[in-house]
C-alpha cells in the first residue's frame, strides 16, 4: 500500500489539491485492506482528512493518540505501515493517557502538543467523562479532536456561518481582548460571568457544543471533518490556545465508499472480509457460512423465545452489530447498557439477582477491565448466564484461568458452539464461550436440547496411535483435515473447555500415549499441575500457537529424535 507520501512531514509543503488526492488514495488502501482482512471500516473512512491535516499541522515530536484501531488506519498508512493489523491499538482511556503525557511533558518544560482523537463511544463512557473532569481540573493542555460521525449535510447553514466566524483568529483575538478590557472594570468578573451565561444559552440553541461546556473546556466547531481548509484553520487555532480545547468535527460514516455511506445498520463499523465490488460480506454470498457471533446469536434468540425470564445485554454500540436481530425480535428484553463494560456486567448481576438469565457479549480487549466485575457473577444459579468473548485482540488466558466460578470454552466450529450453548443453558455455573470474530461453516445439527457435558472432544482416535495431539479453537478444524488427509497416526483431542480442565480425558491420554503434544501454551500450567499431582512421566511437548504447518514440522522433529 502506497499513499504517495514519503513522510508525514512532507504534507507541510503539499498543496490542498494534492492532499485531496492523497486522502482518496488512503481511502482506497483502507477499503482494499479491510476487504481482504476485515477490520474497522466505516469509522476509519470518516477519519482520513482529520489524520492528514493533524500530521500536516503538528510536528513529528508532538503526540497524536487514537482511541483504538477504529480511528487510526489513515495515520498508520501515513507513517508507512502497510499491515494495519501490525499496530493493534487497544487504548481505552485515550483522553486520560493524553493528559498524563501532557503533564509529564509540562514537568520537562516541553511545550509540544498532545492530541487525543476520539469518537462518541470514547466521549460518553464513564471513563471518558472522568477524563474530561481531570482535564478540566488540570492546568496542562490537551487538544481533543472529537470525530462526530453523522451526516454532514445535516449541519444547518446557520451553524456553518457561526462556525466559520468562531473558528477565525480575529474572532478569538477579539473575544480575549474584550475579556482583558472588561476584567479591570468594577464588577468586571461578574460581567464576564453574565456574558458566559448568555453566550451559553444562545450557543446551545444554534451550535452543538454538547458535554464540553459543562467542563468549561474551550470549544471549536462544529467543523466539516472532510474540508481540509476548514480543518486546518481549526487545528491551527487549537494549537495556539493556552489551555485544553475540543475541536468538534462532523464526519460522514464510511466517507468515500457508497455502500457504507448508505448503510444505516452499522454493519460496516467492524466487518470481516467482504467483496469490494458489491460491499457484501463474504459470508453473505453463500448460505453455508456465517459469522461465529451470529451463529451464537441464533441460539440466544431461541432461548429468548423459550424463556421469558432470559435477557440480552449489550455493553456498547459495536457489539450491537452482532445481535440487531435480537433487538428487533425482543426489544423489551434486550438492553443497551453503558459503554463502560464493568457497568454492563453489574447490570447483568442486578438482573441475575432478580431471577433472570442473561446473555452478555464482551470483547477480548475488554477482559482486563471486566475482570473484577466478572468475579462477582454468581454460580450455582438456576437461570443460565452466557457470556460470549469475541476475539478482537489476543485473549488473556491467564485471567481466564483464575475465573474458577465461570466455565470457559473455545469451540472450533458451529457444531461446537451449539454444544457449548446447550450445555450452558442447562448449567448452574456461568459459561463464557470464546468465539472468533470470523466466518465459519454454519451448518448445524438439529436442536434436540441435549447437553454434551464439559468434556474435551476426541477426534481421529485409533487404538494403534501412540502419539496424542491436543488443540483448541478454530485451528483444530485445519489440524484435523491435515491429519486425516495425510493419514497421520495421531490421536487428536479438542480441548473444548479451558475451565474446568477435563481431568478424565487427561488420565486417558497419559495412560495410553508415550508422547503428548499440546498446541498452545494456554493450558501449560494446568497440565503441568496435573502431571505433578499424579506423577506423570509421559513426555509432554508444548508448542506455541503460530503456524500450523510449523506445528507438524516440529512434531516430526521431536518424534524422529
Amino acid at each position: 500500500m502506497k499513499t504517495a507520501v514519503s513522510s508525514p512531514e512532507s504534507l507541510k509543503n503539499t498543496e490542498f489539491k494534492e492532499m485531496k488526492e492523497i486522502c482518496a488514495r488512503i481511502r482506497e488502501n483502507i477499503i482494499d485492506y479491510t476487504s481482504e482482512n476485515g477490520g474497522f471500516l466505516a469509522s476509519n473512512l470518516s477519519n482520513v482528512e482529520i489524520a492528514v491535516v493533524l500530521n500536516r499541522i503538528f510536528d513529528k515530536d508532538e503526540r497524536i493518540l487514537y482511541a483504538g484501531n477504529d480511528l487510526n488506519y489513515a495515520d498508520l498508512l501515513l507513517h508507512g505501515c502497510a499491515d494495519l493489523s501490525a499496530c493493534n491499538a487497544t487504548r481505552k482511556d485515550v483522553m486520560a493517557e493524553s493528559l498524563g503525557m501532557a503533564s509529564a511533558m509540562s514537568l520537562e518544560k516541553d511545550n509540544s502538543s498532545v492530541i487525543a482523537v476520539i469518537n462518541s463511544a470514547d466521549l460518553l463512557s464513564s471513563k471518558g467523562l472522568e477524563a474530561l473532569q481531570m482535564i478540566h481540573a488540570s492546568k496542562n493542555k490537551v487538544i481533543i479532536v472529537f470525530n462526530d460521525t453523522r451526516n454532514a449535510k445535516g449541519v444547518k447553514v446557520l451553524e456553518k456561518v457561526i462556525s466559520r466566524l468562531r473558528n477565525t483568529k480575529s474572532y478569538n483575538a477579539l473575544k480575549e481582548n474584550v475579556k482583558d478590557a472588561i476584567r479591570p472594570v468594577k464588577f468586571g468578573d461578574q460581567i464576564i460571568e453574565s456574558i458566559h451565561d448568555l453566550k451559553g444559552k444562545v450557543r446551545k440553541t444554534i451550535v452543538d457544543e454538547g458535554v464540553f461546556a459543562q467542563y468549561d473546556i474551550d470549544y471549536i466547531g462544529p467543523v466539516n471533518g472532510h474540508d481540509l481548509k476548514e480543518l486546518e484553520r481549526a487545528f491551527e487555532l487549537a494549537k495556539e490556545k493556552n489551555g485544553s480545547v475540543v475541536v468538534h468535527c462532523i464526519t460522514v460514516s464510511g466517507k468515500g465508499y457508497e455502500f457504507v455511506e448508505k448503510d444505516l445498520s452499522h454493519s460496516f463499523d467492524r466487518i470481516g472480509k467482504f467483496n469490494r465490488q458489491t460491499g457484501k460480506p463474504l459470508h453473505c454470498e453463500t448460505d453455508d457460512y456465517c459469522f461465529a457471533s451470529r451463529i451464537l446469536a441464533r441460539y440466544v434468540k431461541k432461548q429468548l423465545a423459550a424463556d421469558k425470564k432470559f435477557c440480552c445485554l449489550i455493553s456498547n454500540d459495536e457489539d450491537r452489530n452482532c445481535v440487531n436481530e435480537l433487538f428487533a425480535a425482543y426489544p423489551e428484553r434486550c438492553f443497551m447498557t453503558q459503554s463502560d463494560v464493568s457497568s454492563g456486567i453489574s447490570f447483568a448481576i442486578g438482573m441475575q439477582e432478580n431471577g433472570y438469565g442473561v446473555y452478555l457479549p464482551l470483547k477480548a480487549s475488554e477482559l482486563a477491565e471486566a475482570y473484577p466485575a466478572l468475579c462477582r457473577i454468581k454460580e450455582n444459579y438456576p437461570k443460565p448466564v452466557i457470556i460470549s468473548l469475541i476475539k478482537d485482540s489476543p485473549v488473556d488466558y491467564d485471567l481466564l484461568n483464575v475465573l474458577d466460578r465461570i466455565h470457559v470454552c473455545e469451540p472450533k466450529d458451529a457444531e461446537g458452539i451449539e454444544k457449548t450453548v446447550q450445555t450452558a443453558l442447562h448449567s448452574l455455573s456461568p459459561t463464557m464461550i470464546i468465539i472468533p470474530d470470523e466466518c465459519m461453516e454454519s451448518a448445524i445439527s438439529s436442536d434436540n436440547g441435549s447437553t454434551e457435558g464439559e468434556g474435551w472432544q476426541k477426534e481421529n482416535k485409533n487404538d494403534i496411535n501412540e502419539v496424542a495431539l491436543l488443540a483448541y479453537g478454530p485451528d483444530t478444524v485445519m489440524i484435523q483435515k491435515i491429519i486425516v488427509s495425510n493419514s497421520l497416526p495421531y490421536d487428536l483431542y479438542e480441548m473444548l473447555y479451558l475451565n474446568p480442565v477435563d481431568e478424565g480425558c487427561l488420565k486417558e491420554i497419559f495412560e495410553k500415549h508415550w508422547l503428548v503434544f499440546v498446541y498452545g501454551n494456554q493450558f501449560r500450567n494446568r497440565i503441568l499441575d496435573y502431571r505433578q499431582k499424579h506423577r506423570i512421566s509421559t513426555e509432554t511437548v508444548f508448542i506455541e500457537k503460530e503456524d500450523i504447518s510449523e506445528l507438524f514440522k516440529e512434531m516430526k522433529e521431536v518424534i524422529d529424535a
